[in-house]
């Protein structure tokens, strides 16, 4: 009889400490003025948290977790190579985020690796390296095939970068072979704000390159437990997304310091403000899988950053008590 008292007084427990959780993402939301969606995974004991876990949100970058994921699954299948050459002109480059552009030769070609290029997709989230991949990948619809071969059915990659930047920010993208970085550049400083205020809230409305938090949580799951990689290619992505570049304020933005964090940003001008990732928690607790998507928020993406660390900052003192 006292053991079940007890077993009834910790599930009570539990459940208190779940609802204050579930409310303060709540609090946390409304003061967004946009929609939070939350998925969290503490892989030891199962324990999953859910807060409009299962609708669908603009990915941005975080849409390169499965696409490193394709591409590595290529390396260890003999179809890829970490040193497979890859050459980078000026007329086809991919607006948005990143440093190759920025320090190409414009007279000369960019000698990279397919290794070089992942790297750059995952710690500075770079679109140029990104679309090279994707491309030798097989493009989106490869990446949401090798998903639901995964048993992954809650995202859906269908744009390269380049497409998603031009799409979101309301400019029309050059065909192939026109798309040098003074060309680029232009079109995006050229884009009047109105435009740009219609182009972001079609996007907000188009089911494409979507994700549930729950789906990426799946993903990053089977990535972390081996089901979805072989060792060695794991672990180069967790390193990869551990010296993550972008992003320091979000899911790692209010832990405390030195908390290990394998991460990936996603970020689109009036759109989103993602991050996705692993937290290891101290004293052996083991990962803490994390996927917090804002969608929609007019607040400037300082405040959308520290909206998603005061989440992150919820989940490990929940996962902590």
């Amino acid at each position: 009889m006292l053991l079940a008292c007890c077993t009834a007084a910790l599930a009570a427990a539990d459940d208190d400490a779940r609802s204050r959780l579930l409310a303060d993402l709540q609090r946390i939301e409304e003061a967004t003025g946009g929609r939070l969606g939350v998925s969290a995974l503490r892989v030891k004991n199962g324990e999953r948290v859910q807060y409009n876990a299962a609708a669908r949100y603009p990915m941005a970058s975080t849409f390169k977790v499965p696409l490193a994921l394709l591409v590595l699954d290529a390396v260890d299948r003999g179809a890829l190579s970490l040193s497979q050459k890859v050459e980078i002109d000026n007329l086809n480059l991919s607006p948005g985020s990143g440093e190759i552009n920025k320090s190409m030769d414009p007279d000369a070609p960019l000698a990279s690796t397919v290794g070089d290029l992942l790297e750059a997709m995952m710690r500075v989230s770079d679109n140029t390296a990104t679309d090279h991949l994707m491309e030798r990948a097989g493009g989106p619809g490869a990446v949401t095939q090798h998903l639901r071969k995964l048993g992954i059915a809650g995202i859906d990659v269908n744009r390269p970068a380049a497409q998603l930047v031009a799409d979101s920010w309301g400019f029309k993208l050059p065909p192939a072979g026109q798309r040098t970085r003074k060309t680029l550049v232009g079109l995006m400083g050229r884009t009047a704000q109105a435009a740009r205020e219609d182009a972001a809230r079609r996007f907000l409305a188009d089911p494409r390159d979507t994700a549930t938090p729950d789906a990426m949580v799946s993903l990053l799951e089977k990535l972390v437990s081996g089901q979805a990689l072989g060792r060695g290619s794991t672990e180069l992505l967790l390193d990869h997304m551990a010296k993550c570049r972008t992003g320091s304020r979000r899911l790692k933005g209010e832990l405390p310091r030195g908390t290990p964090v394998a991460h990936k940003t996603g970020t689109l001008t009036r759109v989103a403000t993602n991050d996705v990732g692993v937290v290891t928690l101290p004293s052996g607790g083991g990962p803490l899988i994390v996927a917090i998507y804002l969608s929609g928020s007019p607040l400037p993406r300082e405040q959308q950053e520290h909206a998603i660390a005061t989440a992150s900052l919820a989940l490990y003192r929940h996962a902590t008590r």
